[in-house]
């Protein structure tokens, strides 16, 4: 009599353990695409940053007679968006932090919303 409830309280903490798996794999899943388009998309900032560096350095260089210095204007702006970034280090990192707490509680967010 016990063993077949003992049996059945043990299937379901198995099951319940088998779905915490699923839903561990299904945000780290997630996550891991969303590192991957993140990646792609940086890769592709890089290069239009290069690209449009390289012409503004040229049509800076154009306007003041001096392509090295049209190139050395290019680089100060670059900086200055460094700088840029450098002071909003934290809205920046807290605003990332948002969007894997998003990640991570959708499905908390939603079951809370569906009761």
């Amino acid at each position: 009599m016990f063993g077949g409830i003992i049996d059945k309280i043990k299937s379901y903490l198995e099951l319940k353990l088998d779905i915490y798996r699923l839903e561990v794999v299904e945000r780290i899943s997630i996550i891991m695409s969303f590192i991957g388009f993140m990646m792609i998309a940086m890769f592709m900032a890089v290069a239009i940053f290069i690209v449009v560096g390289l012409g503004l350095g040229l049509y800076i260089g154009g306007l003041i007679g001096s392509i090295t210095g049209g190139y050395f204007i290019t680089a100060g702006i670059y900086c200055l968006f460094m700088i840029l970034l450098i002071l909003l280090k934290k809205p920046i990192l807290k605003a990332l932090a948002g969007i894997f707490v998003d990640i991570f509680t959708h499905d908390l967010k939603k079951k809370v919303s569906d009761e």
